[in-house]
């Protein structure tokens, strides 16, 4: 297949762990892109199934596909991986279940090559799988993204930007990884556009534990985001100086925590007297 030269190197980075299922269906919207001056590199994360086989199928015919096979490590440290092997100017991470749209690597790369201060290129967004309908996503600002991620993990930057941070935090195997990678990212500024179309497929499993479920461990995700609260701390009160991060049970409670575990958490911190309240269905705050 011809490319243009001249055209800028998109490297699409894919670490995949047992994704045999839907990996050739994420592949195939790879080789559908308009743009086509693109690498991509697989990462086959340490997997039992067959993983590399599918992979090596689509490297065998297409030159621009390129499998490693590596120990199991974790997302992180793939992506990791994969972006250091990667030769192109442009970076998509993209997982090995999740779809893009034919126009997507053409809109991304058009808007950074006109506009030189941007630092991510995203886009709207819809789930796939076991649950379906439109990703909605709050408009983004920094301030705000340090509450909580408004960018999927597939979002495109630039390969020297990613030089100037300390790649996706190995530390966070059990996720959010994306989320602290953006704070990093665009710590020191940079633009960021959403695209007006449609172009990411998020797929969500039914499977409970999966942190695609939609059903990862309350206790795990406040712990994550301690973490990444801890690592940023500075840039927390920079933006935040009444710390009202770092505890934001409201967001919590409505997102991801069930009325029996916060009760438990309000009960061990001192806060007996809003029991009542908690349980007249009333969701707050509370203030380190």
């Amino acid at each position: 297949m011809a490319t243009n030269i001249e055209q800028p190197l998109a490297s699409i980075v894919i670490p995949c762990y047992n994704q045999s299922k839907f990996l050739k269906e994420t592949l195939i919207s790879i080789i559908n892109q308009h743009y086509e001056h693109w690498e991509c590199i697989i990462i086959d994360d340490g997997s039992t199934d067959h993983t590399s086989s599918i992979a090596r199928q689509f490297e065998s015919k297409d030159k621009r596909f390129k499998l490693f096979v590596t120990p199991n490590q974790g997302v992180a440290k793939a992506r990791n991986f994969g972006i250091q092997q990667s030769i192109g100017t442009y970076i998509l991470p993209l997982d090995g279940d999740d779809l893009i749209s034919d126009s997507y690597l053409k809109e991304a790369i058009n808007a950074f090559e006109n506009n030189p201060k941007l630092k991510v290129v995203y886009s709207h967004a819809q789930f796939i799988g076991f649950q379906k309908g439109i990703w909605d996503l709050e408009p983004y600002s920094y301030k705000n993204l340090l509450r909580s991620n408004m960018i999927f993990c597939s979002g495109v930057f630039k390969k020297n930007d990613f030089d100037t941070t300390e790649g996706y935090d190995p530390h966070l195997t059990e996720g959010l990884e994306d989320w602290e990678f953006w704070i990093q990212l665009l710590k020191n500024g940079g633009e960021v556009l959403k695209l007006p179309k449609l172009h990411f497929y998020y797929r969500i499993h039914e499977k409970k534990g999966d942190s695609r479920s939609n059903k990862i461990s309350q206790e795990i995700e406040l712990s994550l985001r301690k973490k990444i609260y801890e690592k940023h701390s500075s840039t927390y009160h920079y933006y935040w100086p009444t710390h009202q991060l770092l505890f934001d049970y409201k967001q919590l409670n409505e997102q991801l925590i069930s009325t029996k575990f916060l009760l438990n958490q309000i009960w061990h911190a001192g806060w007996r007297s809003r029991i009542n309240n908690i349980k007249a269905g009333i969701t707050f705050k509370l203030k380190r």
